[in-house]
């Protein structure tokens, strides 16, 4: 009926409303998506290198104008390591190629933005080459520290670029290749001014300005080595480092979640649960008890306690050379490991024993390196193992990190290590990893990815989806008020009834039937809604009395013949509907009544003989 538009309209306005609120927060929500940071990749330089390898290196620009060099990725350092020119002294084997071999050489006098520590604090500018991992290793050296400007491009032109990080020329063979530190701890530098009192300067990492600067989108990584004996048969073997991210590409579908460890600069630490040789149907254990292992990248080779290396001595024949302090190979050996080509797998979990654990499986090929100068006076091969005196030496290095593939979480405290997966069909697809804070929508490394090839939508596309539909949505709101006043004034002026409104009203007649009436207008009577449970008229002169219109089909209750019939005076206008109009009311069976007027004058016949 007429009158039910005007909840019904409000329903459509609220409605609009909240679809047009809707619109705002979805708008603002792709907004957001839209304008997060996308993870950052340090590309692989495409060569394999190394004196104890070779290794997937990564492409680095210091200094301005920038030079190019190529690094080894440290997962326990945080500072950029390059090879200065004092690296490749007259007295060093090929001379000529040692610039090349170690990755290129960085000159700070060519670099406009090259800083100095003896600039800053009045010092000498050396510092010792010290992450916690490697001081418990007894791998160390000096660097020459200053501030300069470090990029990620692979060939100068584009690509993230932070001035004034921490880069420390080296010149020591102990690092052959130089390290880019992915750690975000700072440096803390002590100096000494003439007065003898020191002052502690903490700098920031690379790592940490790339979120400072809102460059990534949290404060995570993704790393693995890459494998160059995976490379004579797959397609993309080389190393892969996202900041901010992972490659779910290269992410295995099996993975252990740990906590980092408390000691900083070692948190990385995993439960090694058991380690196995595997050939054919025969196994080898070769891990006495589980130890607790840290992860590391900047050196080459697995630690492990001397009962295990024992172990690994008897299963693959090879011997410790306690000049070199490695595991050299004749070329028989080493022709023979090759052939048997067994399997090492180490099964990681939380704990020492029991738990989710995850196997990360080597092919003998991961061992398979060659040392040379100065770890060796020519190439040979070696095995990646070395013995350590104690439990802070356990360590798994850059041989384990071919087949492994880690994502830490520095935001959480956590890490995730899973077997690296070799899919020669998989494209790459990164995935950004979201800080928790961020409107509960952090993207766990377990989740399921969406592909990178299905690009989104970009921000002008979203804007402009977003201005549309909030036009469209006010300009439909605005029609259907301007539509629902309309009917309203309309419907409720009380000189505009020559379309009534249909009243259901509840009249009470003898024998308690309902009868239903036509509303009419009345002289400048306003109607109002009527309640279904009462019984209104409109309102008449003094002088008149209201006749209720009788359904036609109905039984018309007739008045004693001594009573006076209700006349109007002829001189008074009939409030009834032209004949011409139609009724709203219709009988009982859906029909509609034939109406017949009387004339001013004129009795009902129905009321004659009482």
């Amino acid at each position: 009926m007429a009158r039910t538009s005007k909840p019904r309209g409000l329903l459509v306005l609220f409605s609009l409303a909240f679809f047009v609120l809707g619109v705002f927060a979805s708008g603002r929500d792709l907004s957001t998506r839209a304008s997060a940071p996308a993870p950052v990749v340090v590309q692989a330089s495409q060569q394999w290198e190394g004196n104890d390898g070779p290794w997937s290196s990564f492409v680095l620009q210091v200094g301005t104008p920038s030079q190019q060099v190529r690094t080894f990725v440290s997962i326990t350092g945080q500072e950029t390591w390059v090879v200065l020119p004092e690296g490749c002294p007259d007295s060093a084997p090929n001379v000529n190629e040692c610039p090349d071999l170690r990755g290129g050489l960085f000159t700070y006098n060519d670099s406009s933005t090259w800083q100095s520590t003896t600039e800053i604090w009045n010092n000498t500018g050396l510092y010792a080459l010290a992450t916690l991992v490697l001081m418990n290793l007894g791998i160390d050296g000096n660097g020459m520290y200053g501030f300069d400007t470090v990029g990620l491009s692979f060939n100068g032109g584009g690509g993230v670029s932070l001035n004034r990080t921490v880069v420390a020329g080296i010149a020591t063979t102990n690092f052959y290749l130089g390290q880019f530190g992915v750690s975000p701890r700072p440096t803390n530098f002590t100096v000494e001014n003439s007065n003898s009192s020191s002052l502690n300067d903490p700098q920031p990492s690379f790592f940490s300005q790339l979120k400072t600067n809102n460059i990534i989108p949290s404060l995570t990584y993704s790393f693995t080595a890459g494998s160059y004996a995976r490379s004579k048969t797959k397609r993309n073997a080389l190393g892969s480092m996202v900041f901010g991210g992972y490659d779910a590409s290269l992410n295995g579908s099996s993975s252990i979640s740990c906590n980092f460890a408390d000691n900083a600069g070692r948190e990385l630490v995993v439960a090694v649960q058991s380690i196995t040789k595997i050939v054919d149907d025969t196994r080898t254990d070769l891990l006495p008890n589980g130890i607790l292992a840290v992860l590391d990248s900047s050196q080459p080779n697995i630690w492990l306690p001397v009962e295990a290396c024992r172990r690994f001595e008897e299963a693959f024949g090879i011997s410790w050379n306690e000049t070199s302090e490695m595991y050299m190979l004749n070329s028989t050996l080493h022709d023979s490991l090759v052939a048997e080509n067994a399997n090492v797998t180490f099964q990681l979990g939380n704990t020492l024993s029991g738990g989710s654990t995850v196997d990360i499986v080597f092919p003998y090929s991961a061992f398979d390196l060659t040392a040379s100068w100065p770890l060796a006076s020519e190439s040979q091969p070696y095995f990646p193992l070395k013995r350590a005196a104690n439990d802070t030496q356990y360590t798994l290095g850059r041989a384990f990190m071919q087949e492994a593939y880690l994502i830490a979480d520095y935001e959480e405290n956590k890490f995730e290590l899973s077997q690296r997966r070799w899919d020669d069909s998989a494209e790459q697809n990164l995935v950004p990893i979201r800080p928790p804070s961020s409107n509960n929508e952090t993207t766990s490394s377990t989740e399921q990815s969406e592909s990178s090839s299905n690009s989104s939508l970009s921000i002008g596309a979203i804007v402009g989806i977003v201005v549309g539909a909030v036009a469209v949505s006010v300009v439909l709101t605005i029609a259907i008020f301007v539509q629902y006043r309309r009917r309203y004034r309309r419907d409720n002026a009380g000189d505009r009834a020559e379309k009534p409104s249909e009243l259901d009203i509840q009249s009470s007649a003898k024998g308690g039937a309902t009868v239903q009436g036509a509303e009419l207008a009345t002289e400048g009577a306003e109607v109002s809604e009527l309640e279904p449970a009462k019984t209104y008229g409109a309102e008449l002169h003094g002088d008149q009395e209201h006749c209720v219109e009788i359904d036609g089909l109905q039984k018309v209750a007739e008045a004693d013949s001594s009573q006076t019939i209700a006349e109007m005076d002829g001189l008074q206008t009939v409030a009834e509907l032209d004949g011409v109009q139609r009724l709203a009311e219709m009988d009982g069976e859906g029909r509609r009544p034939e109406v017949h007027e009387l004339p001013g004058n004129t009795a009902h016949p129905s009321a004659e003989g009482r």
